[in-house]
Order: structure tokens, then C-alpha cells, then sequence
């Protein structure tokens, strides 16, 4: 038989319609066992056989009576209830053929259905044995056996239907049925030898036929083919459906089971016995022949041969400038990987635990500075080098950077300990800057931050050394870049989710003379209350009092030491703040210039952060600052010159943009007005850039900020000043106008 591949989703229709041509089969015996009730019509037959054994005493002519009693209506009427045939195929096959079925078409129809599997061998001797219809001879010449063979291969199409034909042929000629049923037994019987016990090959399982092939509705009946070949085609362009596929599995072993004999059963039960319950290595190495074969057969000849071509090409040996490059490849892939390697196992392996634990920060800045006085400016000394004048007059450009590098080291789950490196100078507390034009002369680093932070809980911190600002404020009090040397303690306790108390207190050394137990302290604390919130309003405010001790300045006394009260000076000044001469004639400095009032600064700031567009924030600022510590008498006494009584001091301003500048085209813009009073504030530590630093100062300031890249970005800003009073000394011709403009333009990058 001509071997048939099919696609894999025609297989659960296999099972299924062969148990719908058994069940045809079935009710053809009930038929022809008597339920047919059309009448009978004569039937010749062409082929004699002995009665068979063991079956009724009738005789082969009452037999072929009986099988005409079952009339071919009543069969085609049941095939076409099954939808087997269409009805139109029906009417045409009772037409052309007649209302009755020959012994030997009926015959002849069982040995067909029986060469295709849809009914066993038992099931059609059983068949032939209750209705007497004589057997086809078991052997035929071998001449007659070839040419029906391959006539009925010719029939045999090249793919299965999906579906049971439509049409049956009511004829077929005996001697071609007993030709292909006696070859189909011995191939079943040689197949069935062959085959290992309780396995089919999937081979096998691809090449079950179908009942009946498509050919063999062509030959009866042409038009129905085409027709039934149409709803084949819609039908296997559906898919099969998810309950055929479940129950497929399942029909075609039973079928399977069945069609292999018994013998085959007991090999199959014995080589089980024998089986080891896990296969050995050996095994999986080597597969046993059979499956080799199956595996040949199903690998195309083409492939094989053009696998064999391509075999054949490869030489036996790389060449040798193949062999060069992958050595090259090879020594280049190397020398990447390893060094990397090398480094992170010996920096990592190599440095104490300690040195694991440090987290490292820092920042640079590049700025270019533009100074712009009035023409119309008066005189004003340094305070502290009076002797020397500042300039008030000349404009002038700089250029400066500043670099600061820190690192923060985690002692223990308690404390860490924090360092920070910076340009600057040991003169000016409120800079860090260094400015080019020295001759190339090397700057110097000095210790910007260096403490200690202790946090035994959460809401409570305790530091110590020189610390970062440790109060919420402006600049229009401490400079942004000043830092503090002392000792401070943070409390802030949150109550709710978004609303945090905090507290601050502080004492920080400010001059110790070992001449004087009189040193100078700034003694703090600031009580506050914050609400924050990513996404909507946030505010926070806080009140703080700063206590300065022994800052006023202290004349001298000719008699016994006249440098005794020299300490009262302060270490640095900038501008703004009432002083007076300390110095006497018989000081060895006869110009030393002390602050004349005492300072008892009250500060209050808060911020009002609308948030609605985070990261983009509408931030507004106000600050307010008065010197309580003011004595308008001890002021007149000290100097000896009526001054203005200027003590208070504001900032107030809107910022829009982000709060922090670090990715590529995040902004920010802001705009302050700035009022300090002469004596508001102590002027050596305020902004050092507000009216190039110091106090009697009001103006405004206008600036923003633009990301270019990662922690990278521009900044420029506009400062624009004017004094308020310009009281400096002015019997002695110092003071007046001082109008000052200052334009920053900033490169900064942080890491």
C-alpha cells in the first residue's frame, strides 16, 4: 500500500471515523440479519464458495435472498443519515444502480473497509459468518495480485481526508478486493512481527488511512468529490476542535492496541519485565537500530545528500590563518577581561573594612565675576586694615573656581565621622573661592568640614567640629558658605506623617584670647515647625535668637597696657556695622577699629513651597531679622558720633523651577529684594557677594540656574546695591554713596 504522511491535526479524526464506520457496519448486520423489510430482488452470483462452516443450514441461494432482503434503499438511507453520503449522492446512486445490492458488492464493500482499517479482520470474518456471504480466496496468482495492487494504488490519494467521504462506491469488483485483501493480511501480519511490543512508531501513526479515500469518490462519484473536497478544505482551514484533540490521544492507542497481535502483546508485557526502570547511559548513546532507521527514513534524501556535500568540504584541518585569528580574538578578549577583573579583586580584597565604608562627594566651580561701581561712590576704608582703601570706583573682572571634596565615613550604626576639603583662605571665613592672577603660585586646600555626627535615634543628632550651617535660614544672615565651629544638637520629632517639629541648639567658639577670660561665643537656638508634602503645599518656619558674647569692642587704657583690650576687635569685618577706635596714642596699632554695638540677633524665616507640579516648585521666601541687642546711648558714648539707628533687616523673593538642579534641562529662576540694616546683623558673616558683602546694603537680586548634562550645569546672576546710609566715619571724610553692581556667571559640577 502507497504510504501517505499526514499533518498531525488529521489524527484525531482517524479513530473517530473508523468507529463511525463500525458503527455502520454494525447496523448493515442488523439488516442483513433480517430488519430490513424492502422487498427482494433476484441477485446473480458470480463466484461460488463452499457454506460456511459453522454458520446457519440455509443455502447460497436462500443467503444471497436474505442480503438482497436488505435492499441497497435501506443502506444508502443509513449512509446518508450518518452523513456519510449527501443526499443528493443518494438519489443518484438508487437511480443509477438499482434498489438492490449484489452478495458480491456487499462483499466486496467489507473487504474494502477492511483493506482501510476501518473495520479489523475479526470484525469482518464475524460480519461474513452471521450473513452468510462467501469469503474472498485467501491467495490469488501473482500476476492478478500486482496489477490490482497498483491499480488500487492509483486510486490511493496523496493526502487523507479529514472527514469521512460522502460517497461509497455500490460496486466494486471482487477479484480486485480479494487481490488487495489478501495482500493488505500479509502485510498486517508482517507489519505486526515487526513492530516493538506496545510502541508505534510515529511513522506508523502519520500513515493510518482514512475509510475511504478520495480517489474512490472520484471514480463513483466525480461531482460529489469535487464537492466534498470543497468542505474538506473550509473544514481543515477551521482547525480542529479542542474536544477532538483531548480524546485523540487516547482513541488512537486503543485502535493501536487492537490492531497489534497478540504475540506482540506478550513480547511488549515480557521486554517490560525486562526493562530497567531508568534507561542507562549506554542506551541513550547508542539507540537501537530500529529507531536509527525510523529516524533515517524521516530525514529528506536531499538532505542527506547535501549534508554529505557540505561534510566534504570542510577540510580536515583549520588553516593556519584561521587558527591566527582566533588567537588573536582570543588574546584581545583577555586583555579586556582580566585587568578589570584584577582591579576589582584586588581593590576590593585588599583595603580594611573601614576604608570599604567611605561614601565620597564633592563639587567644582568655575566662575567668571564682574564688578560695576558708580562713578559718583565715596571713600571707604577696610575695617580691618584702615590704613587701606577699598575700591569703590574701578570696575573690574576676575576669574575664580572653587573645589571642595568630602567624605563621609560610617564609624558604626551610631556615628560618623565626616571630612571636607576646600580652596580658600584662613582669612576669610565666608569664601571659598581662589582668584587667578597670582603668577601661577600654587593655591592651598584647608579643612572646610571636619566632625563628628552622633545619632543614638533617629529624631535626635549631636554634632561636633567644624560643622555645615546648622540653622534654617537665608542669606540674609549667615552667608551660604559659611560654616560653624562648635557643637550642635538636633531634635526633630515627627507628630504626623507630614508634620515635623524641630529644635536647635548650639554654642560655637568665636575668639579665645589667652590674655582674657573674656572670649567671644555665639550661643543658639531655633524652634521650628515643617510640613511637607512632594505634591501639594509645603511650608516650613522657624524663630531663632543668636546671643553673641563679648563682641563689643573695649577702648584701651594708656596706663599699664595700652594693647590690653586689642582681643575686642574683631578677626575679620567686612562693611556696614557702627565701630570705633579702640586704640589709644600709645598703642603699638593706632588704628584698630571694634564693633560699638551689642548684638542680639532675632531671626525669623519661612518658605511656602506650592508644589501641585512636582518637580517643578513655586517657592516663596521670607526672612526678617532685628538686633535686639542695640543701645542707641552706649552707641553714642563708644563712638562719639550721632549714627542712624538701623537694626532690622529682610528678604523676601520667588523662586520657580526645580528645587535642585541634576539632570539635562531642569531650570530654575528667582528673583529677591534684599533691606540689611547697618547694625540688623553682624556683618562678618553675611552674603560676602550682596553689595560685595557687609551690611547698610538694599537691592536686588535676579538669577537662574540651567542643567546641560548630569550634575552639570549653568548658573548666572545679577546683583544690584545700594548703601542705605553710608555712615562710615563720616567726619573723617569716609562714607557716603556706594552703589555696586555684581554679574556671577557659573559653570558648577557636582559628584
Amino acid at each position: 500500500m502507497k504510504r501517505h504522511n499526514t499533518q498531525k491535526a488529521e489524527m484525531p479524526m482517524v479513530s473517530k471515523k473508523r468507529h463511525l464506520c463500525k458503527g455502520i457496519l454494525a447496523m448493515l448486520i442488523l439488516i442483513f440479519l433480517g430488519c430490513a423489510t424492502a422487498p427482494p430482488k433476484p441477485i446473480t452470483i458470480k463466484h461460488h464458495h463452499a457454506p460456511f462452516q459453522g454458520g446457519t443450514s440455509v443455502s447460497s441461494t436462500q443467503n444471497q435472498k436474505n442480503v438482497a432482503d436488505g435492499s441497497s434503499a435501506a443502506l444508502v438511507d443509513l449512509l446518508k443519515k450518518k452523513n456519510v453520503i449527501s443526499s443528493d449522492e443518494a438519489d443518484r446512486f438508487i437511480k443509477e444502480k438499482g434498489a438492490a445490492t449484489s452478495s458480491d458488492d456487499i462483499a466486496a464493500l467489507v473487504e474494502l473497509l477492511k483493506k482501510k482499517n476501518v473495520v479489523s479482520a475479526d470484525e469482518a470474518a464475524r460480519f461474513v459468518k452471521q450473513s452468510e456471504i462467501p469469503a474472498a480466496p485467501e491467495k490469488v496468482t501473482a500476476t492478478s495480485s500486482k496489477t490490482n495492487d497498483k491499480k488500487q494504488s492509483e486510486k490511493i490519494p496523496a493526502s487523507l481526508d479529514e472527514e469521512p467521504p460522502k460517497s461509497i462506491p455500490a460496486q466494486v469488483k471482487n477479484d480486485e478486493q480479494k487481490d488487495i485483501l489478501s495482500e493488505a493480511t500479509t502485510k498486517d501480519k508482517k507489519q505486526s512481527e515487526k513492530t516493538p511490543a506496545g510502541v508505534v512508531s510515529e511513522e506508523m501513526k502519520k500513515d493510518i488511512p482514512e475509510p475511504v479515500t478520495n480517489d474512490e469518490q472520484k471514480d463513483v462519484f466525480p461531482e460529489a468529490a469535487k464537492t466534498n473536497e470543497k468542505e474538506q478544505n473550509e473544514k481543515t482551514s477551521a482547525g480542529v476542535s479542542e474536544e477532538m484533540r483531548k480524546e485523540t490521544p487516547e482513541q488512537v492507542k486503543n485502535d493501536e492496541q487492537k490492531e497489534v497481535p497478540q504475540e506482540a502483546v506478550k513480547d511488549d508485557k515480557e521486554q517490560n519485565e525486562k526493562t530497567p526502570a531508568s534507561v542507562n547511559e549506554e542506551l541513550k548513546n547508542n539507540p537501537p537500530d530500529q529507531v536509527k532507521n525510523d529516524e533515517q527514513k524521516v530525514v529528506p534524501p536531499e538532505t542527506a545528500k547535501s549534508d554529505k556535500e557540505q561534510s566534504e568540504k570542510i577540510p580536515a584541518s583549520i588553516s593556519e590563518e584561521l587558527k591566527k585569528d582566533i588567537q588573536e580574538q582570543v588574546k584581545i578578549q583577555v586583555q579586556e577581561e582580566i585587568p578589570k577583573e584584577v582591579k576589582k579583586m584586588n581593590f576590593t580584597a585588599a583595603l580594611p573594612e573601614w576604608i570599604k565604608r567611605i561614601r565620597f562627594e564633592g563639587d567644582t566651580r568655575l566662575r567668571y565675576e564682574g564688578d560695576r561701581f558708580d562713578q559718583n561712590n565715596g571713600y571707604y576704608f577696610i575695617p580691618g586694615t584702615p590704613t587701606s582703601l577699598m575700591n569703590t570706583m574701578t570696575d573690574h573682572d576676575y576669574f575664580r573656581y572653587r573645589v571642595r571634596v568630602g567624605a563621609e565615613v560610617p564609624v558604626n550604626d551610631q556615628v560618623d565621622a565626616i571630612i571636607r576639603l576646600a580652596t580658600g583662605n584662613d582669612t576669610n571665613p565666608i569664601s571659598t573661592n581662589s582668584t587667578m592672577g597670582d603668577y601661577m603660585n600654587r593655591d592651598r586646600v584647608y579643612f572646610d568640614l571636619a566632625y563628628i555626627r552622633w545619632h543614638p535615634w533617629k529624631f535626635l543628632s549631636f554634632e561636633g567640629g567644624r560643622i555645615p550651617n546648622p540653622w534654617f535660614s537665608s542669606d540674609l544672615v549667615w552667608s551660604p558658605n559659611l560654616n560653624f565651629e562648635g557643637f550642635a544638637l538636633r531634635v526633630n520629632k515627627p507628630i504626623t506623617e507630614t508634620l515635623t517639629p524641630f529644635l536647635t541648639v548650639g554654642a560655637f567658639p568665636l575668639q579665645q584670647d589667652s590674655l582674657s577670660s573674656n572670649s567671644k561665643y555665639l550661643t543658639a537656638g531655633q524652634l521650628g515647625l515643617e510640613r511637607k508634602l512632594e505634591r501639594g503645599i509645603s511650608w516650613k518656619i522657624g524663630t531663632a535668637y543668636y546671643y553673641f558674647s563679648n563682641i563689643t569692642g573695649i577702648m584701651n587704657n594708656d596706663s599699664g597696657h595700652p594693647d590690653a583690650m586689642d582681643w575686642s576687635a574683631p578677626l575679620y569685618q567686612q562693611k556696614g556695622n557702627t565701630i570705633f577706635n579702640i586704640a589709644t596714642s600709645g598703642s603699638t596699632n593706632p588704628y584698630l577699629f571694634a564693633l560699638a554695638s551689642e548684638f542680639r540677633e532675632l531671626n525669623i524665616t519661612a518658605n511656602f513651597d506650592i508644589g501641585f507640579w512636582d518637580p517643578v516648585h513655586i517657592v516663596f521666601l521670607g526672612d526678617y531679622v532685628r538686633n535686639l541687642g542695640f543701645d542707641l546711648s552706649d552707641v553714642l558714648q563708644r563712638t562719639g558720633v550721632p549714627n542712624a539707628r538701623d537694626i532690622d533687616g529682610y528678604q523676601i523673593g520667588v523662586s520657580v523651577g526645580y528645587p535642585k538642579i541634576q539632570e539635562f534641562g531642569q531650570w530654575r529662576a528667582y528673583l529677591y529684594y534684599k533691606y540689611l540694616g547697618a547694625d540688623a546683623v553682624v556683618d562678618a558673616f553675611t552674603d560676602s557677594d550682596f553689595h560685595l558683602g557687609g551690611t547698610d546694603a538694599k537691592g536686588w537680586i535676579v538669577g537662574s540656574d540651567l542643567g546641560l548634562s548630569k550634575n552639570f550645569w549653568f548658573s548666572v546672576r545679577w546683583l544690584t546695591a545700594n548703601e542705605i546710609h553710608g555712615n562710615q566715619l563720616t567726619q573723617s571724610g569716609f562714607g557716603g554713596p556706594l552703589a555696586i553692581d555684581v554679574i556671577q556667571v557659573d559653570l558648577n559640577a557636582r559628584f
